[in-house]
């Protein structure tokens, strides 16, 4: 998201005035759910396939620029001049990573069962304002805020339930459940 506003006032005269203000927002929210799933299977490994992979990866990602920027100025025998400037970004990614084996029977395999999160925010904001008042009375304001809220909130599971993995007769090297 690439969001930018600006103003700009000149005022010249006897008695002069200007007011400006620019404000810019972006909001992104990305809500995600991610399932990786074995269930209710029967699963026997081979020579050319001795591996069992259950994976789930959110990778999500939001890239946020916003900036404002207000000019004013104002002259003459009495001058009064201001400049407001606002940038704000709000970014949310919410989600549900799962990777899981349920009620299933493997064997002859290794089994790998994992769960990555692995979402990023970044955001730039910025403001700026810039006012001038140039007179025998000159009065001169200006202000200037930026803001960025970044929020990530999510579940990530992985696991293995009520299920068999390896027999005597055909066992399983290895087991890898894991989740981040």
């Amino acid at each position: 998201t690439l969001v930018f506003a600006a103003s700009a006032g000149l005022a010249v005269g006897f008695v002069g005035g200007t007011l400006t203000g620019a404000g810019a927002s972006a909001t992104n929210y990305i809500g995600s759910t991610v399932v990786a799933a074995v269930e209710s299977s029967t699963l026997t490994g081979t020579a050319s396939a001795p591996r069992l992979e259950v994976v789930a990866s959110n990778t999500s990602a939001v890239l946020a620029v916003v900036g404002a920027a207000a000019l004013s100025a104002a002259g003459g025998l009495r001058a009064v001049s201001g400049a407001v400037a606002v940038a704000l970004a709000k970014n949310t990614i919410d989600g549900w990573v799962d990777a899981h084996i349920l009620g299933s029977t493997v064997t002859g395999a290794d089994v790998i069962v994992r769960a990555v999160e692995d979402s990023t925010i970044h955001a730039f904001t910025i403001a700026a304002a810039i006012s001038v008042a140039i007179g025998g009375a000159a009065i001169s304001v200006s202000g200037a805020g930026a803001l960025a809220e970044n929020e990530i909130t999510s579940t990530t599971t992985a696991y293995a339930q009520d299920s068999v993995l390896g027999t005597v007769a055909s066992s399983v090297v290895g087991v890898e459940v894991g989740a981040s």
